[in-house]
């Protein structure tokens, strides 16, 4: 999941690192697994964090930070990243995509309290 590239040295393979984290949370919230949800989903957060250090710009990597604070209930600042990526976009993006990474963490919500 990009562990190796940033061990090689490409800071910029946090990004593949918070994707991966940020999946393995959702897989694990809908399979009603909260300990690991929580878990992965901390993990997404904290290499967001490093990848925004690297590249502070890129407007799609909000997306993902904003699902992994969704699932770890912080919606206040989901609805932070989720502006800040609104913002960085412009008319780009839609509100269908912040609405769809609202939608997805609901789901999972649901799958967990099952």
């Amino acid at each position: 999941m990009g562990e190796e590239g940033v061990r090689a040295g490409i800071p910029r393979s946090y990004y593949s690192m918070g994707v991966g984290a940020v999946q393995m949370a959702e897989s694990y919230g809908l399979r009603g697994n909260k300990a690991l949800c929580s878990r992965w989903a901390k993990k997404s957060v904290q290499t967001w964090e490093c990848f925004f250090r690297v590249d502070s710009k890129w407007f799609n990597s909000y997306l993902f930070y904003a699902k992994a604070l969704g699932l770890l209930g912080q919606t206040s600042r989901m609805d932070a990243a989720l502006a800040k990526a609104k913002r960085i976009a412009g008319p780009s993006l839609s509100l269908n995509a912040c609405e769809a990474v609202r939608s997805e963490v609901r789901r999972i919500a649901i799958a967990l309290s099952v």
